[in-house]
């Protein structure tokens, strides 16, 4: 059995930003808030509001975006496309552009307090009929046999590592997580989820730059999870 590296399926792209201040959401703001994404090219089919939150919602290239008070004087913007059916680059633009209509409309000095990424993929395991078997028995060496002790069949498990911030961390310090499972709703894939946690404050010179945050997830997805997972050598 091995992992098919070559059959990657993305179904999940996810950035979020917690900055402060919280931009009051008022009616009137919010509507020059939906103008200003329409002028970068992002129109939503549906919406949802309230006083600290407006989520809206793109169906035909599947897209959500969140903009809400998530405590004191601190808000967040979250971008998430499930089942992308469009490439990296134009979810980074995507993203910016959410950004830039942001500041065209609420124009207040900020500073970003945290910032993260997800990418979730699906992998299919050849010559495997249960990719909870390929992490069992093939990375981690176990036999089959010993799920009887607990006395149910197994529909499906997996794996979590965290990884936080090293000293002297370069470009900036990082938290790492990451979930390796069988996809409960297709057994034969696996599930892996990566994601990144920037938790360094930086200024608002740094708003809205999602290449570089993306592109890093993206690189150790390829250069270290998926080779570890696979049993192949990765990049030091």
């Amino acid at each position: 059995m091995r992992l098919n590296t070559e059959s990657r399926q993305t179904i999940q792209r996810a950035i979020n930003f917690i900055f402060a201040p919280a931009p009051s959401l008022e009616p009137l703001k919010v509507v020059d808030f939906m103008k200003s994404l329409q002028e970068e090219g992002l129109e939503f089919q549906s919406s949802n509001r309230s006083q600290t939150r407006v989520d809206l919602e793109r169906t035909d290239r599947p897209l959500k975006l969140s903009l809400g008070v998530v405590g004191p004087q601190v808000a967040q913007i979250l971008l998430s496309a499930e089942d992308p059916v469009s490439d990296l680059i134009l979810f980074e633009k995507e993203f910016d552009s959410v950004c830039r209509a942001y500041v065209s409309v609420w124009q207040q000095p900020l500073q970003l307090l945290l910032r993260d990424a997800t990418l979730t993929c699906l992998y299919a395991c050849d010559d495997c009929d249960h990719s909870f078997k390929y992490l069992w028995q093939h990375l981690l060496g176990q036999e089959g046999s010993e799920f009887g002790q607990l006395g149910k069949p197994i529909l499906g498990g997996g794996l979590r590592f965290v990884m936080p911030p090293t000293p002297d961390e370069k470009p900036e310090p990082t938290t790492v997580e990451v979930k390796v499972e069988s996809f409960l709703r297709d057994t034969s894939k696996l599930f892996v989820q990566t994601q990144f946690v920037w938790p360094q404050p930086t200024g608002s010179e740094f708003f809205g730059k999602s290449h570089e945050l993306l592109q890093r997830i993206e690189d150790y997805v390829d250069k270290k999870v998926i080779p570890f997972i696979a049993h192949q050598k990765g990049n030091p």
